[in-house]
């Protein structure tokens, strides 16, 4: 036992250096595991954790049966165990061909023979398909045939939420959001450069910048306004080193889904400012008078590879017209902004979730996203880098191609999870998604309504979206707890309950608790916090 409590003790302190030492080094899963080997073994109490957003080992959180069959099919099919292109397949980017019993054809200039997605000898086999040539048909022999039909994939997706049309050149996909995360900050760095992340907020973005030797800046979310971005520090920490601006919509760890009012406000643009070096490539920032907008076709005469500075972006956006506070400021500060959306759509309070790419005619943006969260499969690891520009600026030639070429030294998802994505995207009936903000909006009221019955934790604002809360201690009220670290793993060894230390995600003495679990194990976890809170507590 001796033994147990010693380890502990090793463990925290490990915990506490590098919270205080090195921020860069944490990570959320490193603390959770240190917390884990914190448990009592000799305890019989089950282990329950609301540390971590993935509620895949409860039984009331499942993926679609859509997904699942998609991929089955997809492997079954024995057509995607090969390579895919290091940037994604082609139908999972983008609009892609099949077969139609239907015969609609919609209206493209696009080869569906480059995407590799019709078997002939099938076809032919199947009398679906005749030819008197051993030629594979042509696209218009295939259009007189009436045998193509279209799938939407996932440029189609995020468009159906934005006044543009995304393409497959916006497209990129990566393992994961976090990987995705990886590729934005890689494309950012260059010497000096320095990058705006919101207090709290998720680790692996200081863990990237620094290993890109980007410094990184923190702006504070404010929980008094329920946990919007305060701008005025965004505008005093921000300067011509500046490569982008972070937002996490719906907020992790805090819940918050951005308002309308907080997006919207009416501004004349002026056009009278030039944007620094975007996604540095490591040369001097060239001022590029003609970006290639698809409003007026004009292009980029020359620039280093992303190196690309515009007044005339800026005039293309309309006056008097709705803009984003945060895209306005962000368009004022001259810098693009990273939009972290892998929760998309995970909301159920008063705010609608709203795409910072709705504001990309006001500032360029970078929209990182995933299946992970909406569909439940974060072990499928399916994300996308996506350029939410409809003026073009990160269409440049060299800048499509230096994104190509990292690329190419990256690992994807596998083939044939990538295969499934477009019946995934297509086929996930509505009411599936409406039950899965209907628990988490469930279990959210009861986490809140438990944590008001422990004196020693608040929530100043009720969780809106995503699948995380933050709440404050109030150490005045605890006997023998030390700070945030000391209370998680205490309590895992007492409880068996394990929370994430708010120092972990920038908030020190406060915690991020997990709601997505099953509501029988949050209520009984937060029925062992108050004890843990009633033998901690001070005596009066």
């Amino acid at each position: 036992m001796e033994r147990r409590e010693n380890e502990g003790v090793i463990s925290a302190e490990k915990l506490e250096s590098a919270a205080y030492t090195a921020p860069s080094t944490i990570t959320i899963k490193g603390i959770l595991g240190l917390l884990m080997e914190n448990i009592d073994e000799s305890n019989e109490k089950r282990v329950i954790s609301l540390g971590m957003g993935d509620p895949t080992a409860y039984s009331c959180f499942r993926t679609a049966h859509v997904a699942q069959d998609s991929v089955l099919d997809s492997l079954h099919s024995q057509k995607f165990n090969g390579y895919a292109p290091t940037v994604g397949l082609p139908q999972t980017r983008s609009i892609h061909y099949v077969v139609s019993e239907s015969g609609s054809v919609p209206e493209s200039s696009v080869d569906p023979l480059e995407f590799g997605v019709l078997d002939f000898e099938e076809l032919m086999s199947e009398g679906r398909w005749q030819s008197t040539d051993t030629q594979i048909p042509t696209y218009q022999a295939l259009i007189n045939s009436s045998m193509i039909g279209e799938k939407p994939a996932v440029a189609e997706y995020l468009s159906r939420d934005l006044p543009y049309k995304l393409t497959s050149d916006d497209v990129f996909i990566t393992s994961g959001c976090t990987q995705a995360i990886d590729v934005a900050l890689a494309m950012l760095a260059r010497p000096g450069a320095n990058i705006l992340l919101p207090r709290p907020g998720f680790p692996i973005y200081e863990l990237c910048a620094s290993f890109r030797h980007i410094e990184v800046r923190h702006f504070d979310l404010l929980p008094e306004n329920g946990w919007e971005v305060d701008l005025d520090a965004v505008e005093a920490l921000a300067d011509h080193n500046t490569v982008a601006l972070v937002i996490i919509n719906p907020g992790n760890p805090c819940g918050n889904v951005c308002s309308y009012q907080h997006l919207e406000k009416h501004a004349i643009v002026k056009g009278d400012h030039e944007l620094p070096p975007i996604l540095g490539g490591g040369g001097a920032a060239i001022s590029c008078r003609n970006p290639p907008c698809q409003t007026t076709g004009q292009s980029v005469e020359s620039a280093e590879l992303f190196s690309c500075s515009s007044s005339h972006f800026f005039q293309q956006t309309p006056v008097d017209t709705p803009h984003s506070q945060i895209a306005e400021t962000a368009r004022k500060l001259n810098i693009p902004v990273i939009a972290d959306e892998v929760y998309g759509h995970l909301a159920f309070g008063r705010n609608l979730f709203v795409p910072m790419g709705v504001f990309g005619e006001t500032v360029p943006v970078l929209t990182l996203g995933s299946l992970s969260k909406r569909w439940i499969v974060p072990g499928w690891r399916l994300g996308w880098f996506v350029t939410s520009d409809p003026c073009g600026m990160f269409r440049e030639p060299k800048i499509i191609e230096r994104i190509k070429k990292y690329f190419d030294i990256l690992g994807g998802p596998a083939t044939f999870i990538q295969a499934a994505v477009p019946r995934i995207l297509e086929q996930t009936e509505e009411v599936y998604f409406k039950r899965t903000n209907y628990l988490l909006k469930q279990n959210s009221d009861i986490c809140c309504d438990r944590i008001m019955e422990i004196p020693c934790i608040t929530c100043p604002h009720r969780p809106e979206g995503s699948m995380a809360v933050m709440v404050k201690l109030n150490l005045s009220l605890l006997e023998d707890i030390s700070d945030d670290i000391d209370f998680c793993f205490k309590l895992a060894k007492e409880e068996s309950v394990i929370f994430l230390p708010g120092t972990a995600v920038g908030l020190k003495n406060w915690l991020r608790i997990t709601f997505a679990v099953d509501p029988s194990a949050l209520e009984e976890a937060l029925r062992r916090t108050k004890s843990f809170y009633q033998r901690h507590a001070k005596l009066v």
